[in-house]
């Protein structure tokens, strides 16, 4: 009874003290917020969805309570149980099969089956606070975003306690830290030589070599591996390099290149490069910007090269201006060396078919005696000389050796080597290479062998001075040199003509006469211009005696400058001829006495006066021959014969010959020849960077290539194209956008642009509007500009086709766009004239006083319109085109054509009065002959406005703007 007593009190206190418990989450008695079911039942829904979204769970597996490393068994109460599985996954939330089961003894829950992920076996305990152990990508951000290889490598040695292994990816290393990819080694080969050339420019070195280069362009055969190397002075001279080596492969092998790989380079995208790939028909591989990887063979052939260059000058011990003709010698050695990527065979028996001869092979900067031509020397002096060998003969075959007495390359066969002996240890000479002209000591006659001389016995001789010189450091080879800068090189000095062209030896009309010194007079310079082709090849190098004329005073040292040329518009008089004495300084290089001065007797480059004096020079002389100049272009002289007709157009000192007398055309070249320094370039092709084209057909004119360079100025050689030279519906106003911080760019770009229009019309309006704002340009102004730029490289190859069977009938189009300016409200008048099929004169321009209609805005254009006819007839009547008919003249205004036929006025036309009355007297008198025509046909639509996309090409098409590639 006692012990039941006992019993039953110690169960009451249990539920005394069980109810004393509280929940704060459920809020009930008998359990605590630890034991809560609800609590635990939201917990563990909440972490296993948590766990489940977050970790990737694998497939569970029974395994033993016990634990492996030490072998004892483990019992977890009912509320640490609990706890644990309330924070940790309670089944499989792949399989939802329950994580352990076990029987319950007492208080006690001793599990023997708990199934885990396939991963090392961890303690329960562990599992349970697995969250709280630091992870590799929170090591990686403490330790600075180290990479992950490194961070692991601290884990493996401990060094950052327990980690958990879990990989990761980190978006701030790959956005900061990504490298460039690697490259695939490329092991494909054409099947074919010149299937595939690359090539690559080296340069510029910091030391020219002796003759004068500073870089060298190599042409590497995919298919052989054979190499062609050129030194060039200028970057720019590619060109013609790449034209010879085209020409000769086609020649000597029977092949054309079929591809042609390079990297970005200027060089190798400008447009006259591009046209002569065009015209072999070879496909132009480019790399990506940036990835000279992808120019590989060249880039590691020019390494090669650089290689053998470094250890050939430092074995010959011969300075840095040779390494131009070591580079030769590299390649030629280069070529005939076996390669394992062609099968160890030599490049040369690759592209040749046979196994090349070394027995001609001699080591570089060795010394070398070279036989004398026997006008070199006497009885009594030695019949060789002393020099140093540098490679061998290009297009001779001979040995190149340098002379340094002479300062010359020698090419000779008549030689014997030294190998044994550098040439610097031989030579006592103190050179100072002043001259890159190659002797040919190579005469037909001799037939001497080249042999190797035995070893001399050794003696001591002085070193030789280094002989480098540096050439005088000029980048660009176009722009004009004065006589007190060096030249670059010596072929250039070679090629120039003498430096006192006209002093030094008698000439018809000798420019200058020696007087006494007579004040004021005017310095004097020599200027040097490299004369180019339309393709960027050079034509010539020209020298010209020019006085300092920047120096003279408008009413002092001259009054009258006015000289005429040929004209595009018009101009109808000539200023009154009042010669002047002038006197200037004897020009540099003229040795004469320092009190005499010359008095000029011709026109000379340079003085404000000289365009004047040379026009009048020019039209007296040709005046003799009986050559008139047009009353209505004082440029172009004429000459009527029984024969036919002689025509001749001046622009300052260019001109064009025309005409069907073909012996009057010879007597004017060979008198003008007699009579000026005057070179007949042949058929007209260039002038004034003017490009023509000649066919059956007709001709063809564009300015491509100062398309081309106007592009590269701009840097929009890789912009995307437009289809219209003016966004529609934009009008430019003179506040819109931000000031240009620096103008100068935007006012070349237009005055370009306005050259340009010679042969593109259909850019006229758009570069009339941009060049109203050169004073003030704005950034929607140079935005306009960039756009015109943008439409010329999509259509870079238009240009004016002037059809052979076209007939010579005269048509104008007149049309005007009333008040389109929203600044002033001025209208804008736009005309253009045809020559049966060809347009032959167009203009765009804002009209000077504000129309206040339509009508009134159409009728002024029409008076300006008939302005240019009636010069364009005159003119075209000295020509020998016929104008007895009256000339059509199309509008598309109705009122401006009834206004111009009604010969009564009143105050609705009294404003525009002088122009009714200029219109109505032409067409009364058969001048011209007013028809309408639909908006639609309206040639003159394209000079007042913007246009859509489809009105702008028919335009086009109808004005015979066609588009001609190379």
């Amino acid at each position: 009874m006692k012990n039941k007593d006992k019993s039953s009190s110690s169960l009451n206190n249990r539920r005394r003290q069980s109810n004393k418990r509280f929940c704060n989450f459920c809020k009930r008695f008998g359990h605590n917020i630890e034991t809560c079911y609800q609590r635990n039942k939201s917990a563990v829904s909440i972490s296993a969805a948590t766990v489940a979204n977050t970790e990737s769970v694998q497939p569970m597996a029974p395994v033993s309570a016990k634990s492996q490393s030490s072998g004892s068994t483990f019992t977890i109460s009912r509320d640490d149980l609990i706890n644990i599985i309330a924070n940790v996954i309670r089944t499989d939330p792949r399989t939802g099969q329950e994580l352990g089961t076990g029987p319950r003894v007492g208080r006690m829950f001793p599990v023997d089956n708990l199934r885990l992920p396939l991963v090392a076996p961890v303690s329960v305990a562990a599992a349970a606070t697995a969250s709280s152990i630091p992870s590799l990508a929170l090591w990686h951000a403490r330790l600075g975003h180290a990479s992950s290889s490194r961070v692991q490598q601290l884990a493996s040695r401990g060094l950052l306690g327990s980690v958990s292994t879990k990989n990761f990816d980190c978006v701030s290393c790959q956005l900061g830290k990504q490298p460039a990819l690697p490259f695939n080694t490329s092991e494909s080969i054409s099947t074919d030589i010149f299937d595939l050339i690359h090539s690559d420019v080296w340069g510029p070195s910091s030391v020219s070599s002796i003759g004068g280069s500073r870089y060298f362009v190599v042409f590497v055969d995919d298919y052989s591996r054979y190499s062609w190397i050129f030194n060039m002075k200028h970057r720019s001279e590619l060109l013609q390099v790449y034209s010879n080596f085209a020409k000769m492969v086609e020649t000597q092998f029977s092949k054309r290149i079929k591809i042609f790989r390079s990297d970005n380079a200027l060089e190798y995208t400008q447009y006259a490069f591009q046209a002569v790939l065009h015209s072999y028909g070879t496909v132009h591989q480019l790399t990506c910007p940036g990835t000279s990887q992808q120019n590989g063979r060249a880039e590691r052939k020019l390494h090669h090269i650089l290689d053998t260059v470094r250890a050939l000058l430092l074995s010959a011990k011969v300075s840095a201006p040779f390494w131009g003709e070591a580079a030769l010698h590299a390649v030629h050695t280069i070529n005939r060396i076996p390669s394992p990527v062609i099968q160890n065979q030599t490049p040369y028996e690759r592209l040749f078919g046979s196994s090349p001869d070394y027995h001609h092979l001699r080591s570089f900067g060795s010394a070398c005696f070279v036989l004398l031509q026997p006008y070199e020397h006497n009885k009594l002096e030695p019949r060789s000389r002393l020099c140093c060998f540098l490679g061998y003969g290009e297009t001779q075959k001979g040995y190149r050796c340098y002379d340094p007495v002479s300062h010359r390359l020698r090419v000779s066969r008549n030689v014997v080597f030294w190998e044994h002996r550098f040439f610097v240890e031989l030579s006592h000479f103190r050179a100072s290479l002043s001259s890159s002209s190659v002797l040919d000591l190579f005469p037909d006659e001799a037939h001497i062998p080249s042999v190797t001389a035995p070893d001399p016995p050794v003696v001591a001789h002085d070193s030789l001075v280094d002989f480098s010189v540096q050439p005088p450091d000029l980048t660009d080879p176009f722009p004009s040199s004065p006589f007190n800068e060096q030249v670059e090189d010596e072929q250039v000095e070679d090629e120039l003509p003498n430096p006192n062209p006209e002093l030094g030896s008698p000439a018809p009309a000798p420019p200058e006469d020696l007087a006494q010194d007579i004040p004021p007079r005017h310095s004097t310079r020599w200027i040097y211009k490299i004369k180019t082709r339309f393709d960027g090849s050079i034509e010539r190098y020209k020298t010209r005696l020019v006085a300092k004329g920047f120096t003279q005073e408008y009413g002092i040292d001259y009054e009258e400058t006015f000289a005429p040329v040929a004209r595009i518009s018009s101009v109808h008089a000539l200023l009154a001829v009042a010669a002047a004495q002038v006197y200037m300084q004897p020009p540099p290089g003229l040795s004469v006495d320092s009190n005499k001065v010359c008095y000029l007797r011709c026109a000379l480059y340079g003085l404000k006066q000289a365009p004047r004096a040379w026009f009048a020079k020019f039209s007296s002389t040709i005046s003799h021959l009986g050559y008139m100049a047009s009353h209505y272009d004082s440029a172009l002289f004429l000459r009527r014969t029984d024969k036919g007709t002689i025509l001749l157009l001046l622009y300052v000192d260019d001109m064009i010959i025309t005409g069907d007398d073909l012996s009057g055309i010879r007597e004017l070249k060979d008198f003008l020849s007699q009579q000026f320094e005057m070179k007949d370039l042949g058929h007209l092709s260039y002038f004034l960077g003017l490009e023509i084209t000649h066919s059956t057909d007709g001709l063809y004119l564009t300015q491509a290539k100062y398309a081309s360079e106007l592009l590269s100025r701009a840097r929009l050689t890789d912009s995307k194209t437009v289809d219209t030279p003016v966004e529609l519906n934009t009008h430019l106003t003179p506040s819109g956008g931000k000031p240009l911080s620096n103008p100068s760019l935007y006012k070349r770009l237009v005055g370009s642009l306005v050259y340009l229009t010679v042969t593109r019309p259909d850019i006229s309006y758009a570069v009339h509007q941009v060049s109203q704002y050169l004073s003030a340009p704005r950034s929607t102004h140079y935005a306009a500009v960039l756009r015109i730029l943008r439409y010329l490289k999509g259509t870079f190859f238009h240009g004016l086709f002037y059809s052979a069977q076209s007939p010579l009938v005269l048509r104008a189009f007149s049309d005007a766009d009333w008040a389109g300016d929203p600044t002033d409200r001025r209208s804008t008048t736009g005309y253009c004239f045809l020559l049966g099929s060809s347009l032959i004169s167009w203009r765009s321009k804002k009209q000077t006083f504000v129309a206040r209609s339509s009508t009134e805005a159409e009728y002024r254009a029409l008076a300006d319109t008939t302005s240019e006819l009636l010069w364009l007839r005159w003119l075209l009547t000295d020509l020998g085109v016929s104008t007895s008919s009256a000339t059509p003249l199309y509008c598309d205004n109705q009122s401006a054509i009834h206004i111009a036929h009604n010969d009564v006025f009143h105050e609705r036309t009294k404003h525009i009065e002088i122009d009714c009355h200029f219109i109505c007297y032409h067409l009364v008198h058969g001048a011209l002959k007013l028809f309408s025509v639909s908006s639609k046909d309206q040639l003159a639509d394209i000079f007042t406005k913007s246009l859509p996309k489809g009105r702008t090409r028919d335009l086009v098409d109808n004005l015979k703007l066609v588009s001609h590639p190379p």
